[in-house]
């Protein structure tokens, strides 16, 4: 994203902490779905911050996982500060589990603006997470250079 300009609203001591990032792109094996609930139920227990858009239905469902049991999270937005905090994260802000970081200005999210907030939130994370999905034909080019790097990755199956 050319001119990123990045804000943060939350608990910016959030990313001095073990950070998973958790995407969920693509079809999914409907198999792996109890299996991503236990994965993220344990990430909690082990005090890792859950880092991700959330804005897919499996990542919704760990968010709610997250939210419920006392977990941490790092939201990555593409979009300019809210105006207004949103009723569903005042809490989490209030009980400093939640740090929501913007990215850019007014764009709207499309599927290249989408793959680069995947890419920073890769980049941000110290390991990656992966539900096992119908194809890796359907892993973007870019989670395939992140795993380049030397980060750990883990597939859920």
């Amino acid at each position: 994203m050319e001119d990123i300009e990045v804000e943060y609203l939350g608990n910016e001591d959030l990313l001095q902490s073990s950070k998973v990032a958790f995407l969920a792109p693509g079809r999914l094996i409907p198999s792996t779905l109890a299996s991503t609930r236990l994965w993220a139920k344990e990430a909690i227990r082990d005090n890792q911050v859950l880092v991700g858009g959330f804005s897919t239905e499996l990542e919704k469902d760990v968010w709610n996982i997250a939210e419920h049991n006392e977990g941490s999270l790092i939201l990555v937005l593409v979009r300019k500060k809210f105006r207004n905090i949103p009723s569903q994260y005042v809490q989490l802000l209030a009980e400093g589990r939640l740090l929501i970081i913007f990215l850019g200005r007014n764009w709207r999210l499309n599927r290249q603006y989408e793959l680069e907030r995947d890419k920073y939130i890769c980049n941000l994370s110290d390991s990656i997470v992966f539900p096992t999905m119908l194809s890796m034909l359907a892993l973007p080019r870019n989670y395939l250079e992140v795993m380049d790097q030397e980060k750990k990755i883990k597939v859920i199956k």
